[in-house]
């Protein structure tokens, strides 16, 4: 799969429409979610040799103000379409809870599937974690949310499993981009 970077992307199918920003980690500007800073702090504390955290050196009790709202994905399948949503947030405000499920098999468009594949595809492959602000009209009912894809290896160099961490917060001129 072939996956290009661009810092605004926009996708539009017959119910939804979508836009995400992809934001370096690293710089300071523009300022990210404060609690998802905290979980990627946290995150880069666990890899003092610069190597890949393992999921079970994660406190998974450090995910307990984003919980309701997290998912882990299995990402062995070369195949992103094929990866498993281990555990869905039961407060996404998305439709359904999708445990259990891969992507292909989820109730989206192929627009939002696509992008989830994109985004989960990137984050398996270099190993760093993924930061992204995003409008989705989705069944003709916005979401705007800032999202942190963690990687995690347990072998420490092959990511096996991610941690999608998402909260609401309102993207105004990524809303508009969408009308």
């Amino acid at each position: 799969m072939s996956i290009e970077f661009r810092s605004d992307q926009i996708s539009t199918g017959r119910r939804d429409r979508l836009v995400r920003r992809r934001l370096s980690l690293w710089d300071a500007e523009p300022p990210k979610h404060p609690r998802l800073m905290e979980l990627y702090r946290y995150w880069e504390s666990l890899r003092p040799e610069g190597l890949i955290p393992a999921r079970t050196e994660f406190d998974i009790l450090k995910l307990r103000a984003v919980m309701g709202t997290t998912c882990v994905i299995d990402v062995d399948c070369p195949d992103p379409q094929d990866y498993l949503v281990r555990l869905y947030g039961t407060s996404l405000t998305l439709p359904n809870d999708m445990s259990n499920r891969t992507l292909k098999n989820m109730d989206f468009s192929d627009e939002y599937r696509e992008m989830l594949a994109e985004d989960y595809f990137s984050a398996r492959e270099i190993g760093v974690p993924l930061y992204h602000e995003v409008a989705a009209l989705i069944n003709y009912s916005m979401h705007t949310y800032a999202r942190l894809i963690l990687p995690f290896a347990g072998d420490h160099r092959n990511v096996n499993q991610l941690i999608v961490c998402s909260v609401h917060q309102d993207f105004p001129d990524l809303v508009k981009l969408l009308d």
